[in-house]
């Protein structure tokens, strides 16, 4: 039967007599409109509509609810002929004088509203409107005709309209807003709230002229209200318009000052709660202009935080005793319990109290230390609240408090912050880190500035008090107040490493307790053992000596639960302990309990996946930490790791807990499990497991380092051999340096057994060493690899010469099609190789080739390659050139008149080097050749960058380099001002690492030509100054620290140019020396913001042909502060004004598409950090992005100009996905629709569920891989 005929035949049987007939054929017929693939034709589209709007006035309540649901699906089916009849139909059944049809019909005109597309054309936009609107308003004004949960309806579907089209030109809204404040003045408290929140979004979308007037209502509604409950409602009101991004306007003292006065004169305590309410949203919202107010705004809260006139607290003055009385608390949380009045609202007054000092705290940070002082005291008195969702938000106050504290943590301290939602051995190697109170001190006078260091002192000071305060509430019966507890001990923790030390002897019985009792929940254990586990990674050890006994008594019993969530937490837990005991030498005492624990996990088979994962990971731990006491017990436990190995699941965890075993600081005997773990290891190395075959060669390359060959059996190490060169390939690079490193080893320890497949390895070698990404880590195995091979005792080893031929070979097969990294890379491998092996008939070939091949210059790339092999033997192995009796200056400055410039680039690159092996020899002749050769500058000057790092790099410059130095700066200088931009580009560079090596004579000559009359002179210095801060890696840095304030001052320059310079150096100092910059940044962050601003001077159009292009000149500029934003969002977030930085944002999320993806990027990391915040503007930012979902290219645009609104959606959609991660977010219906949007776009959502897998291959990839190791490449 077809969906047309089965259709029909329900529509039947829903005109049946039997009710039950009707109902199931209305709701068969649902399940038939909700199919997507449904398509109606236009005969049976009109009986379906005519029949539900039939049955909406069935006389059976039910039929009546399956026909206002059928509604919606209907109406995203329907065409638009049938839904103007559905939206007439039912706004003409409003004015039913049946209450019941009445009601039916408001909510199903409720339900088809919230159908309408916003795709509709606007004639037909207007006809709804038009239809819709005049029956709303109508319902509305009337007085006392219609009840008010009906108007209540009305007003929801009035906020409908507006939220999806508000932004059209066919709504009256003044007509609208004498409306919604004709409700404001009625009895009924919810229609005052529905009237309300459609105000605020009448006010996000109106323009000016009318948003004025809605505040100059609300303003005189407050002032001339009459009764309280209408000046509450207007109260409200303008809390709500308030949010709409636009602030009071010039009216904000006013409202202020006005609702100052209410707090202070009414009784009424919900029109206290709505002022103070009110309050909280200016702080928010109009972050600067509410200055000047804040002082009387703490003031009432402080006032309102303690209003509890119907309670009298017994210790109101305070109590400075540390001794907790048990009985005595148990005695007042039982009267609290008794006490009841249903009449007294005056919690909500303290509840608002609380919320608006968390938003002081967390709007206001430059005033962090006054916090500390005015508001910290008085929440940690709030602590004894009797409303517990009151002792929540003064909770949350405090905690916001700590969180604001923990940005004013030099980075130093902040890297005792453990994650406990990471995998164990990510967690093990934060771990590793030693805490130490002396090195909290060095930290905190080296690296804290006056601020942090006033802020930290501050903290430190409440910490006792705080530690109080929550051991009197973690005594509390309520399982939400105890979890609310070990959060804030967590925080203070994270704002400050090592605070609680002296307090551990109060905290541990109260622990105890909290997870020996039987009413403890799950919850409260879990944040007890992360709270556990932050404190053993940031407290000296020797703090717990005393404490051990019961935290292993804690600790055992959490691992022995049966809930796996508990268990899991409570083993990454028993994993910090064991390094503690180890740490200070009382481990032995507990061995035996701890062992067993482990040991009884590992033999059980059916326990989830999580606990068997970290219990392997905690026997990894034990083993390393304590292997040589275990003696005996190895043979148990280790048969028992090895058999994990054979799990598919288990096996990555297991491989990495043996790298733990085999790293430790001692040496464990694992010849019971080496033979079998070693052919374990070569098989997984052909498993398609790229996290697995990471781990094993890790693994196999720390039991390489770690045991002599004697103890690793040949067969087992053979077999992995075999299986090298299959990995060394250049499809995945990572691996491919894993294997190059393990190759190196076993050149070196096992020459016999790497013999028979040393041909492979040297195959694959060269093939990678051909690779243009072989640098760093993978570079220095490879120099080493060719080094133990050239120099080793190998059997049947290529002589050096053949060695040097296969290295070269692709080079000169195939030269043109090699990068230049390629022929440094080969090059750097050839001249270590010759310096190792040192004989001369070998050298004397080698260097005579490369002069040949440069004689012969045939254009094809060998001549690239010799130039580069010659530098690099005169940088590595200048002896090389005696040997061989032969000078390569002449060959190498001929090179300069060649008329390729890869060659020119090649040879000033070997003319650098030649000098950095040389200075005495080579350096007087490269300063007279930029001297005396105009026309080869820029190549030259390059030779000379070359030497300049060559000395930067090393521990010590050498005495010839040193007399040079004041030549080098004249040269310097000279050219610091040349036209080319390219030039200068490379005397900056150059500039700022010669004043590294002699900063103190150095420095003032810099300074000197940063205020030249010369634009381009002073652009130069100000781009030295951010290779100076890359470079700076002295202790003593106090000269250049105390002189950049002075150096950034260019960021005003009045050419364009050297501001974009200052602003890239500020970019750079902001990301290598934030400390250095936090003090300046009031001074420097209003010129930065405004070179975010478009200037229409800087805008021309340039004719090109038959066309027309605009130029922006600014471009670079603006995106030059963007990125600069974006570091200090980074590095320097406690001295920022979010509110403010977020404006920016805004205005960058409407520039260029560089700059918009940029913001993207910004918003998506302001979502992370400052959530709270971007909340607040939510609906703003959801705007913004709407636009970008529907960009399209022109039909006559290049593919370019397709991808790039490609990546723009992409980048859009990340943000939206972002913003969806704040709490609460889902009820932001703007952003809702954002997400809407994508979803019903195909192409929209197909980048959704890749960005979304991504994620969670992320997720997966920190719990499976070594990161450590990754990071090395």
């Amino acid at each position: 039967m077809t969906a047309q005929v089965q259709i029909s035949s329900l529509l039947e049987k829903m005109t049946s007599v039997d009710k039950d007939f009707r109902f199931m054929a209305t709701n068969d017929l649902m399940g038939e409109l909700e199919k997507e693939a449904l398509k109606l034709d236009d005969e049976i589209e009109r009986k379906i509509t005519r029949t539900l709007l039939k049955l909406l006035d069935d006389k059976n309540g039910e039929v009546q609810n399956l026909a206002v649901r059928c509604l919606a699906p209907l109406m995203n089916k329907a065409k638009h002929g049938n839904v103007e009849l559905i939206i007439q139909t039912l706004c003409h059944s409003l004015q039913s004088p049946t209450e019941r049809y009445r009601d039916v019909s408001s909510i199903a005109l409720k339900t088809a509203v919230a159908e309408l597309s916003s795709q509709m054309t606007p004639v037909q936009t207007k006809e709804i409107l038009d239809t819709v609107l005049p029956e709303l308003l109508k319902i509305l004004r009337e007085d006392g005709k219609q009840d008010s949960a009906f108007k209540i309806e009305i007003t929801d579907i009035l906020g409908i309209l507006i939220t999806k089209f508000g932004h059209s030109s066919y709504i009256d809204f003044k007509d609208i807003v004498n409306v919604l404040f004709i409700q404001l003045s009625k009895d009924r408290q919810s229609l005052r709230k529905r009237a309300i929140s459609v105000l605020g979004q009448v006010a996000e979308v109106v323009d000016d002229e009318v948003y004025v007037s809605i505040v100059n209502r609300v303003f005189e509604g407050i002032q001339n209200g009459g009764s309280n409950s209408v000046i509450r409602a207007h109260v409200l009101a303008a809390s709500t318009v308030s949010r709409s991004g636009r602030g009071l306007k010039s009216r904000l003292p006013e409202f202020i000052k006005l609702l100052v006065k209410y707090c202070q004169d009414t009784d009424d305590d919900e029109l206290k709660d709505a002022c103070v309410h009110a309050f909280e949203v200016f702080i928010s919202r109009c972050n600067k202009e509410i200055t000047p107010y804040l002082s009387d705004i703490e003031g009432i809260c402080a006032e309102f935080i303690r209003y509890d006139p119907n309670y009298q607290y017994d210790d109101e003055n305070g109590d400075d005793s540390m001794e907790v009385d048990a009985e005595e608390e148990n005695d007042e949380e039982d009267d609290l319990d008794d006490y009841s009045d249903d009449d007294d609202f005056s919690w909500k007054v303290r509840r608002s109290a609380a919320k608006c000092y968390e938003a002081l705290i967390n709007y206001r940070t430059d005033r962090l230390g006054e916090h500390f002082t005015n508001i910290a005291p008085l929440l940690l008195n709030r602590f004894k609240e009797r409303e517990e969702n009151v002792k929540i938000d003064v909770f949350k106050a405090y905690e916001a408090l700590l969180k604001q504290t923990r940005l004013y943590l030099p980075e130093k301290l902040a890297q005792f912050d453990n994650s406990t939602n990471i995998s164990p051995f990510t967690a093990l190697e934060a771990k590793n880190i030693s805490f130490s109170n002396e090195m909290v001190k060095k930290v905190f006078e080296d690296e804290a500035d006056g601020k942090q260091k006033a802020v930290l002192t501050a903290y430190n000071e409440q910490v006792p008090k705080c530690v109080k305060a929550i051991c009197k509430q973690l005594k509390s019966k309520s399982a939400n107040v105890r979890l609310h507890c070990y959060s804030l001990l967590t925080s203070l923790v994270r704002a400050f490493p090592g605070c609680l030390e002296r307090h551990f002897e109060i905290l541990i019985p109260l622990i105890q307790n909290s997870v020996n009792e039987e009413s403890a929940d799950n919850a409260t254990k879990i944040d007890t053992l992360q709270f556990l586990n932050l404190s053993f990674c940031s407290h000296e050890p020797q703090v717990f000596v005393s404490h051990f006994e019961s935290l292993v008594a804690i600790i055992i019993k959490c691992v022995n639960e049966s809930f796996y969530k508990v268990s899991a937490a409570a083993l990454i837990v028993l994993q910090s302990l064991i390094i503690v005991l180890k740490r200070t030498g009382e481990g032995e005492k507990y061995l035996e309990s701890i062992y067993n624990v482990i040991v009884s996990k590992l033999k059980v088979g059916d326990i989830d996946q999580e606990v068997k994962e970290r219990s392997i990971a905690a026997g990894g731990v034990l083993l390393s930490s304590f292997g040589a006491e275990l003696g005996p017990k190895l043979e148990e436990i280790l048969p028992l790791l090895l058999d994990k190995i054979n799990n598919e699941i288990t096996r990555p965890t297991t491989v990495q807990a043996f790298c733990v075993i085999v790293n430790s600081s001692e040496t464990i005997d694992l010849s019971l499990v080496l033979d079998n773990l070693l052919l374990q290891l070569s098989d997984f190395l052909r498993k398609n497991q790229r996290a697995l075959k990471i781990a094993s060669l890790t693994l196999m390359s720390s039991l390489v380092s770690k045991y002599p060959p004697s103890q690793l059996p040949s067969q087992g190490i053979s077999k992995v051999i075999n299986e090298l060169p299959v990995l060394m390939v250049e499809s995945d690079l990572f691996i491919s340096q894993l294997s190059l490193r393990l190759a190196k080893d076993f050149t070196q320890k096992f020459p016999s057994e790497i013999s028979p497949s040393l041909g492979s390895v040297i195959e694959a070698s060269v093939t990678l060493a051909n690779n243009s990404l072989l640098v760093g880590n993978m570079l220095q195995w490879a120099v080493d690899l060719f080094v133990n091979i050239a120099c080793g005792d190998i059997p049947g080893k290529p002589d050096f010469l053949h060695l040097m031929e296969l290295l070269t070979l692709q080079i000169y097969n195939n030269a043109k099609g090699l990068s230049r990294q390629t022929y440094q890379s080969v090059a750097v491998i050839m001249a270590n190789a010759t310096k190792a092996v040192n004989d001369v008939n070998s050298t004397t070939k080698i260097v005579t080739g490369l002069i040949q091949v440069l004689s012969k210059d045939d254009g094809d790339g060998l001549g690239l390659f010799a130039l580069t092999a010659l530098g690099e033997l005169g940088r590595i192995f200048p002896d090389s050139f005696q040997i061989s009796k032969v000078d390569p200056e002449e060959l190498i400055t001929n090179s300069f008149n060649s008329t390729s410039e890869e060659r020119k680039t090649a040879a000033s690159f070997a003319f650098g080097a030649l000098a950095c092996g040389n200075l005495e020899k080579y350096l007087p002749a490269l300063l007279n050749e930029i001297s005396s050769q105009p026309n080869r500058q820029y190549v030259l000057l390059h030779a000379l960058k070359e030497v300049i790092i060559s000395q930067n790099t090393s521990e010590r410059s050498a005495v010839g380099f040193n007399q040079a130095i004041n030549n080098i700066w004249d040269v310097l200088v000279a050219h610091s001002g040349s036209k080319e931009e390219s030039t200068r580009s490379v005397v900056a560079e150059c500039m700022g690492r010669l004043c590294r090596i002699n900063l103190d004579e150095l420095l003032p000559r810099l300074i000197e030509c940063s205020t030249s009359g010369n634009p381009k002179q002073r652009s130069t210095a100000a781009g030295a100054v951010r290779f100076m801060i890359v470079d700076s890696k002295a202790v003593s840095n106090d000269a250049l620290r105390n002189n950049l304030g002075s150096l950034l001052r260019a960021i005003d320059d009045d050419e364009l140019d050297v501001r974009r310079t200052t602003i890239m150096t500020l970019n750079s100092a902001a990301h290598n020396k934030p400390r250095w910059i936090k003090e300046l940044l009031p001074t420097l962050l209003p010129s930065l913001y405004r070179e975010t601003e478009i200037r229409k001077d800087l805008i021309h159009e340039v004719q090109m042909g038959p066309f027309k292009h605009v130029v922006d000149d600014g471009l670079d500029l603006r995106k030059s502060a963007y990125e600069c934003m974006y570091t200090l969002m980074e590095h320097c977030l406690d001295r920022i004004n979010v509110s403010e930085y977020m404006t920016y944002v805004e205005k960058g999320l409407q520039d260029s598409h560089d700059i918009k993806l940029l913001n993207l990027l910004m918003l998506t990391r302001l979502a992370q950090t400052c959530s709270a915040q971007v909340a607040q503007r939510i609906d703003r930012f959801a705007d913004l992005l709407s636009p970008l979902l529907v960009l399209k290219a022109k039909e006559s645009s290049v593919k370019q100009e397709s991808d790039k609104i490609e990546e723009l959606k992409r980048a859009c959609i990340r943000t939206i996905l972002s913003l969806k991660r704040i709490p609460a977010m889902e009820r932001s219906a703007r952003l809702q629709s954002c997400f809407e949007t994508v979803q019903h776009d195909q192409k929209l959502k197909s980048i959704l569920d890749s960005l979304e897998k991504d994620n969670t291959l992320k997720l997966l990839s920190v719990h499976n891989q070594d990161i450590q190791m990754e990071g090395d490449y």
